[in-house]
């Protein structure tokens, strides 16, 4: 083994003198075999090179060393490291000289390898922030990634079905002053030029638009007595809504709690194998004509002459939420056809706050009708509902019809019995008056600022479920009806996981401070135990706990004196 060696000459006390020569013999002898050191009067030779030292001589012993002339001591160190020259009396004292320091410091971290580190470490740091900066982000930011599965089910889970009829509105006609009473059913009042007032009320129930309805769990053996058939009506009650000129019915609404309140043995048990179904029969009375005119629910097309489109059409949503209109997709139910749905199923999983998907799990099915937070006294939204279709009825509510009613509002016939009770005793009491006609731009764009708040503020539950329509086929019958399928494909199954869990952030920022820095947890450990063995370390630790006692003292005393 070839081992070069520099010497670097310094000045030493007598006794660091002596320990740093026999330290220099026994290198020198551990050495002898691959490499030669000789010392003598003449020089010193290392590995056939030979350092003449005339005027300068080498104390082989501390006797040897003067105190009057300054000796020089040889230190044998790898050629990396240079000589430092410094002055024997310098070294004797304490403490160096700043520039003293500064020399030492110049000389020691400038050499040419100590510079391409320093180089490297300084573009291996910034790459370090750069890449925990990210991982950072990601972390507290909440991020979520999606896991979807695609399942065959067992049991079919059966969607809320809304109805909507458009009522006859005069919308742009001068004089014609529109009100909504505690049922949903529409007044009319037209002021005549001569000074007289004409009104008339424009009623719809459930049994003008909708002969029966009925659930099938079996399909395929109709006959079979022992597979029973369920009224709509039944199982739970039907949801009754206004929006946009028309009234609304839905069928197994969740959004006051009742499919979530019935009892298991009460549900319909719906096997996937044997293909259950929906059936909705419309009223044949529906677009009759009653002495010559139509009914005054029927839409009034202006392409009525070319086309066939009733007013009636049909939504398929969620349970726990009412549908919006100028959101959700609608199918027109043509008259004397029977129109078949198809519709796919799809359930979501989300992540409640901090994440980004920001889910509320704290809707209580079970909460009595007295405790609704209506006027969000006792608890901020979206807390106080049974769901979230009931808190976002509220809050568009309340925020569009202060005074009047807004045409694009989403009206319940629950909320409108709970302002007619908060309402003034006076000739309009029994009745809530629509804002003005002439003003429906203004009424949109209100309605959309206010559609938006109310989504953040009620936040979705955090189990989701979401229909939609696969297929859709209509044929010419004797009579207008829905039938719904479930459709064969399998439902998906969506979960929101969070992207960076704390695992995952530690073992990111971990790899990334072992591949730019060169660092590891057992070596942090180590640095902290040397600190903490330091006396400076310890002495510190006593000075912060003198002070802790007498700020505790000093506390006593200023709480005894006001006392």
């Amino acid at each position: 083994m070839h081992c070069d060696y520099d010497y670097s000459l310094a000045i030493l006390p007598s006794k660091v003198n002596t320990k740093m020569m026999e330290q220099n013999r026994t290198m020198s002898r551990r050495s002898s075999s691959s490499s030669s050191i000789t010392i003598s009067s003449s020089g010193i030779s290392v590995n056939s090179m030979t350092f003449s030292s005339t005027s300068t001589s080498i104390p082989t012993s501390p006797e040897e060393s003067s105190p009057k002339s300054p000796a020089i001591s040889v230190i044998y160190k790898p050629t990396q490291y240079r000589p430092y020259f410094l002055r024997h009396t310098n070294l004797d004292t304490k403490h160096l000289t700043f520039d003293q320091n500064v020399h030492l410091a110049r000389i020691h971290y400038l050499r040419q390898n100590n510079l391409w580190r320093l180089i490297f470490i300084s573009c291996c740091v910034p790459l370090f922030f750069i890449t925990s900066n990210k991982v950072w982000n990601e972390y507290v930011t909440h991020k979520t990634v999606v896991n979807m599965e695609f399942i065959t089910p067992n049991l079919v889970n059966i969607p809320s079905i809304t109805l909507c009829v458009r009522l006859h509105l005069n919308g742009f006609e001068n004089g014609t002053d529109y009100y909504l009473d505690g049922d949903l059913n529409l007044h009319h009042k037209i002021h005549h030029p001569n000074g007289t007032i004409s009104s008339w009320k424009n009623s719809l129930t459930i049994e003008q638009v909708v002969k029966q309805c009925k659930l099938f769990t079996n399909t395929i053996v109709l006959v079979n007595k022992t597979m029973p058939v369920y009224d709509c009506e039944s199982i739970v009650p039907i949801v009754i809504s206004f929006q946009y000129g028309h009234k609304c019915f839905t069928y197994f609404s969740d959004i006051y709690g009742h499919w979530s309140r019935l009892p298991i043995e009460k549900r319909p048990y719906l096997q996937y194998d044997m293909f259950p179904s929906i059936q909705i029969i419309l009223n044949e009375h529906l677009m009759s004509q009653k002495n010559g005119t139509k009914f005054s629910f029927v839409m009034d097309h202006i392409d009525r002459g070319k086309s066939n489109a009733t007013s009636v059409f049909v939504m398929i949503h969620e349970k726990n939420n009412l549908p919006v209109m100028l959101k959700n997709s609608i199918r027109f139910v043509l008259p004397n056809n029977s129109m078949a749905i198809f519709y796919s199923e799809k359930s979501e999983l989300l992540k409640p706050y901090p994440f980004d998907t920001n889910c509320f799990d704290d809707y209580d099915c079970t909460l009595p009708d007295t405790l609704i937070n209506w006027n969000e006294n006792l608890f901020p939204l979206p807390y106080g509902f049974h769901s979230s279709g009931e808190c976002f009825i509220y809050c568009l509510s309340k925020r569009l019809n202060e005074e009047c009613i807004n045409f694009y509002s989403l009206l319940t016939e629950r909320w409108i019995e709970h302002r007619l009770q908060d309402a003034d005793n006076n000739s309009n009491s029994m009745m809530i008056p629509f804002c003005s006609m002439k003003h429906m731009s203004c009424q949109h764009s209100g309605y959309g600022k206010q559609l938006d708040y109310c989504l953040k503020q009620c936040r979705p539950s955090c189990i989701r479920e979401w229909f939609t329509m696969s297929k859709v086929n209509s044929e010419p019958y004797n009579l207008t009806s829905i039938t719904l399928y479930r459709s064969n494909e399998p439902s998906h199954w969506i979960e929101h996981v969070e992207a960076t869990s704390l695992e995952t952030f530690m073992g990111n920022i971990g790899g990334h401070m072992h591949v730019w820095l060169g660092i590891s947890v057992v070596e942090i450990f180590n640095y902290i135990i040397r600190i903490v063995r330091l006396r400076q370390f310890s002495g510190i630790l006593c000075c912060l706990f003198i002070l802790f006692k007498r700020s505790r003292r000093q506390r006593r005393l200023q709480r005894s004196i006001s006392q």
